[in-house]
């Protein structure tokens, strides 16, 4: 046995840290001191066997745990043949004196195994403890707390829906009365269009027709001079055309005609202008971001102030139609 725990090529017994058992891939154990010269051959072979080792760092050489088992399970330090009474807090052994006297455990926190046995006790009981006050504490917010949390949580389930449907329903009236309203604006639009195309048109045939006019006259007024000519071949000939009323009726027409002429300068096409420039329609933009908000008056969870949404305000349906009647 003692052998066994004996690395067979130093010599040393065996130990959990600089003299831990290394197992190669041939089967041969050595520990991690000698396992470190072996590796800084070139190349590496086993001192027994000659087989090649391709591990090229101690750490991945992996432990001999069936020593390392026997070295846990037994009350006596396998290097100092010591029983095994105290407890290396660092590395989390157990060592004999010797280890935390002059060992590799001299400067660690050291402990015997009565202490260590009996704070366990005491860490045990005071997790024991806590454990029957978490268990009452769970029981208690189970009863009140998460209770009222369902309960809440219900009630938020209701709002959201009533909310939801109130806004589908809401806008769906509103829709309604804008449909409603666009067909009213619309109406007094065209008529507002009617009344500058009749101008239009008026003010287009009225001097087609004077126009007209005045080429009718001046072809009865030429014809009536061309027979004036006759008088330098005829000297007896006598005009009695210019005499009779006729004459008169004409001189009439030509004198209305003039007056006609001049109306056309007055037709007011800077007014159908101004007419035009001045139909427009006011949407009132700002009342669509106006209609209704959301409001959060509670707190939340930290008991922070909840924030309200930005561009809103408060929204009465009844009163949608008297604020956008006058759009158009």
């Amino acid at each position: 046995m003692e052998s066994a725990l004996t690395c067979f090529l130093c010599s040393e017994s065996y130990n959990t840290s600089n003299k831990a058992p290394r197992f190669l891939p041939c089967g041969h154990t050595y520990c991690s001191e000698c396992c470190g010269i072996i590796l800084e051959q070139n190349p590496a072979r086993c001192p027994e066997d000659d087989s090649n080792i391709s591990y090229t760092s101690i750490d991945a050489i992996p432990k001999n745990q069936a020593l390392l088992k026997l070295f846990q399970n037994s009350n006596i330090c396998t290097e100092h043949k010591k029983k095994l009474e105290y407890v290396c807090i660092n590395d989390k052994i157990r060592i004999c004196s010797r280890c935390a006297l002059m060992g590799a455990h001299k400067d660690h926190e050291i402990k015997t195994i009565e202490d260590v046995h009996n704070e366990v006790v005491m860490r045990a009981g005071v997790l024991v403890d806590m454990l029957e006050i978490i268990d009452k504490t769970e029981a208690e917010l189970s009863d009140t707390i998460m209770v009222k949390l369902e309960a809440v949580a219900d009630q938020y389930d209701s709002k959201k829906e009533e909310l939801q449907k109130s806004v589908k329903t809401e806008f769906s009236a509103m829709r309604a009365q804008l449909d409603a309203l666009e067909k009213i604006v619309l109406g007094d639009l065209n008529k507002s269009f009617t009344n500058i195309e009749n101008n239009i048109t008026s003010s287009r045939e009225l001097p087609k027709v004077i126009y007209q006019q005045a080429s009718e006259w001046k072809d009865m007024a030429k014809d009536l001079l061309n027979l004036i000519d006759a008088k330098n071949e005829d000297p007896s000939y006598i005009l009695f055309k210019m005499l009779a009323s006729g004459y008169v009726e004409l001189f009439q027409a030509g004198e209305k005609l003039l007056t006609d002429l001049e109306g056309i300068k007055d037709i007011q096409i800077e007014k159908i202008s101004d007419d035009i420039q001045a139909l427009d329609i006011d949407y009132t933009r700002n009342k669509i971001q106006t209609l209704c908000k959301v409001v959060n008056r509670g707190k939340n969870l930290q008991g922070r102030k909840m924030g309200e949404s930005n561009n809103i305000s408060d929204f009465n349906p009844k009163n949608f139609t008297e604020e956008n009647k006058n759009l158009g």
